[in-house]
């Protein structure tokens, strides 16, 4: 892919742009992390705040710093992101960025994707040059719709709601790691589709878990051409799947123990031996729902000292408590540069 150089950027495609110069790639024998985390609704959006419902509100000021100090505290050198409130200029990103940056986080290269769903995006940083990316937005799969009344079915095809980030990262000379960001269908009902339902393929199988599995397959058999493009290559999947293990979506992604690329959850804990990853409000149970997913060459790169769920200390204070800056927390996962 051609680099056109503009105002100190290197525009390297749509949806992708490295600061001049990036870092340089890591040394033979060294290690490099990565960081999954949905930073709930960065930027400027409806929220609740102090119980109460505010109208295009910013993120507060102690949740935006507490994201700060925790990334700063893990200090990751490829950082894969949930919930950036979408801006037609940026704005959001530019901020997410600079905070970063005036804590000593400099992410020169980056990579986004714009799918259907117009509130939220992903975002990928990396200390390493980004060499390629590509936007996943056009995928569609079928399903069935039932109409809630008069119960009559008729088949439709859906878009992938959030689409997927497809990068390679040049993290030391001659080696390149595959990296896809995803941020799955949620748990919640549509109400704008109320009267529709979508039909369930399996048993117990409700609509939005079939669309949340079926974008998984999706997300699979992009997983499965960029290998086949790239033969040999390390592949990191991160993202919030908002299913757990049971779920049908981790299933579809992972492939099985048949499957002749299967894709690896990491086994990442807390300090606890904990695998939670989200809090979900009202009730404020924990599910594990985000995930760290490797195929088998990067999987053998893997150290699992370095490799945590993110879990602050008590006598840290508010200021690094995951709780304070979002519904989530981070993953990160080590590896071996070969």
């Amino acid at each position: 892919m051609k680099a056109l150089r503009l105002a100190g950027i290197f525009l390297l495609g749509w949806g992708l742009f490295c600061a001049v110069p990036p870092r340089a790639a890591a040394g033979e024998g060294k290690t490099f992390t990565a960081c999954w985390w949905n930073v709930e609704n960065f930027g400027v959006t409806d929220r609740f705040i102090d119980g109460r419902h505010v109208l295009s509100a910013m993120k507060p000021a102690a949740e935006i710093n507490a994201v700060v100090a925790i990334l700063r505290k893990i200090d990751p050198d490829i950082v894969g992101v949930a919930e950036i409130i979408r801006d037609p200029q940026d704005r959001n990103i530019h901020l997410f960025r600079e905070v970063l940056k005036q804590a000593g986080l400099d992410y020169p290269c980056m990579a986004t994707v714009l799918g259907h769903d117009t509130r939220i995006q992903l975002l990928l940083l990396s200390r390493f040059p980004i060499v390629a990316a590509e936007e996943l937005n056009k995928d569609r799969f079928p399903v069935t719709l039932v109409d809630g009344r008069t119960r009559e079915r008729r088949e439709a095809r859906f878009s992938v709601n959030r689409g997927f980030v497809s990068a390679e990262i040049e993290v030391a000379p001659g080696y390149r790691l595959g990296v896809m960001l995803a941020h799955l269908k949620s748990k919640k009902a549509d109400a704008s589709k109320a009267e529709i339902e979508i039909a369930p393929e399996e048993p117990g199988e409700t609509g939005d878990a079939v669309v949340r599995r079926k974008e998984a397959q999706t997300l699979r058999g992009q997983a499965d051409a960029f290998l086949a493009r790239h033969p040999g290559e390390d592949l990191l999947v991160m993202g919030d799947l908002n299913d757990t293990e049971e779920g049908g979506s981790l299933r579809a992604l992972w492939g099985g123990k048949g499957k002749e690329s299967p894709l690896w959850p990491l086994p990442l804990v807390d300090r606890l031996g904990e695998q939670w990853t989200e809090v979900v409000y009202p009730k404020k149970t924990r599910e594990r729902i985000d995930y760290q997913l490797v195929n088998a060459s990067l999987r053998t790169r893997f150290e699992p000292e370095g490799s945590f769920l993110y879990l602050s200390r008590p006598e840290e204070g508010p200021g690094l408590d995951a709780t304070t800056a979002s519904d989530h927390r981070p993953l990160v996962a080590r590896f071996r540069v070969p």
